[in-house]
């Protein structure tokens, strides 16, 4: 995994809510995994459009901290770890 500090990037960087991904998402999906979820902002709006529930998973301890206010279940780690995959809901 590489650096996680988000001293390298500006704060709203990890804001954005990402309207065009956003509208790549189906309504009728209902179970949605937001790899590199930032603050949760993404899976807020899909949120706020549809009814489903939003696991996120983020790098950045300080980030993952801010998407968990906003999603169903944050999984602070590499996506790419074994650990981190456990982690999720099946």
């Amino acid at each position: 995994m590489g650096d996680t500090s988000i001293s390298d990037k500006p704060q709203y960087y990890y804001a954005l809510s990402r309207p065009e991904v956003q509208m790549a998402v189906p309504v009728t999906a209902r179970r949605i995994l937001d790899i590199g979820c930032a603050g949760g902002m993404v899976g807020a709006g899909l949120k706020m459009r549809q009814a489903c529930s939003v696991t996120g998973v983020e790098s950045v301890p300080e980030v993952a901290e801010q998407a968990r206010c906003r999603l169903d279940f944050v999984v602070c780690g590499d996506i790419e770890s074994p650990e981190t995959l456990g982690e999720l809901p099946r």
